[in-house]
């Protein structure tokens, strides 16, 4: 490991135009080794990293972050607790370290994702005491950080005066039915939802305080997660400024790009998906046999547990002024409640 971290070192140093920087380390270390790797990090280039992708058990956090180690020009920063053998004290100082690591970069930071990719953490408290943002823009919301759908809305809300973009990831938890519906915000201009499973009553079909507050400043919406034609018309009525769309759709057909149209007038660009309701671990093989003459109408909501949605590998591009149907990338999968799903 030494010899690893001291290679690592050597090249570095050769390379002063290095801004961003990974470190993932999921297993051990010793005391040692830890000071060695921040050592990495901070020895006569902490001043010009930009970004940060930060991948670490409760145990490496508690040794590294506690070094006392400061970026001055750090703007992007992913941090990701990964799962660890510690006990609960020890989780917690890790918290409390990285509260104070990301703290120092509070006057500095444009975008922040707070992760954690293996199994729910509650990081009510941790986002709780993050302190206020001046120059943050971007957000990521990590399922998988939270119980209780107030500690993000909280957060999100006491920098609603700078942040323009949000991803928001959903999961299966009754703290997510509510979503984002509550929260106003100041100068959203871009928001991707990426979801995991649509209630019965999608909260981005109703009138709520969250599309009052963007209505006029939401220019661009990437919604990842198989909907309805009929719960997709319904948010773009909550929407007056939209510029770009991308969306799966249960029925691509004329019909709905000319209501998508209508709705939507001040778009510039429209990337539309097809998906259906198939069962479980298949994909459909064509766009359906109707298009494009099928009508808005003949949309079916999925209400069975045994079903999912999987956008197939077809996309209609609207670029305007002409719609053209294509290939397209990897399918996307959604649950759709009641019930518990696995994928």
């Amino acid at each position: 490991m030494s010899q690893v971290i001291g290679q690592l070192s050597e090249s570095l140093s050769n390379t002063p135009n290095v801004a961003s920087f990974t470190l993932i380390h999921t297993g051990s270390w010793t005391e040692a080794s830890g000071k060695s790797s921040m050592g990495i990090i901070t020895q006569g280039l902490s001043t010009q990293f930009q970004s940060l992708d930060l991948v670490l058990t409760p145990q490496n956090a508690l040794q590294l972050l506690q070094l006392g180690c400061s970026f001055p020009n750090l703007s992007h920063l992913r941090f990701s607790l990964a799962k660890g053998r510690g006990t609960a004290n020890i989780q917690q100082k890790a918290i409390e370290a990285a509260v104070n690591f990301i703290e120092r970069a509070s006057s500095t930071l444009e975008s922040l994702a707070i992760l954690s990719p293996e199994e729910p953490n509650d990081f009510g408290q941790f986002l709780h005491r993050l302190p206020l943002f001046y120059r943050l823009k971007n957000y990521e919301v990590c399922p998988n950080t939270f119980t209780n759908s107030s500690t993000i809305l909280d957060f999100l809300q006491r920098n609603s005066d700078t942040i323009t973009k949000i991803i928001y990831s959903t999961g299966t938890g009754p703290h997510f039915r509510q979503g984002l519906s509550q929260l106003e915000m100041k100068h959203l201009a871009r928001l991707t939802m990426r979801l995991s499973y649509i209630p019965n009553t999608p909260w981005w079909t109703l009138s709520c305080p969250f599309f009052t507050s963007i209505s006029s400043t939401l220019k661009v919406l990437h919604f990842e997660g198989a909907t309805t034609n009929q719960e997709l018309f319904s948010l773009l009525d909550n929407l007056d400024a939209l510029e770009e769309l991308r969306a799966a759709m249960k029925t691509l057909s004329i019909d709905a790009i000319v209501e998508v149209a209508k709705r939507a007038p001040t778009l510039r660009r429209l990337d539309l998906r097809i998906h259906d309701v198939i069962v479980t671990g298949m994909y459909p093989i064509s766009v359906d046999d109707s298009f494009p003459y099928t009508t808005v109408s003949s949309a079916m909501p999925c209400s069975s547990s045994s079903l999912t949605r999987r956008s197939p590998n077809r996309q209609a591009s609207l670029n305007k002024p002409t719609p053209t149907l294509s290939e397209t990338s990897p399918p996307t999968s959604c649950l759709r409640h009641p019930g518990n799903f696995k994928t």
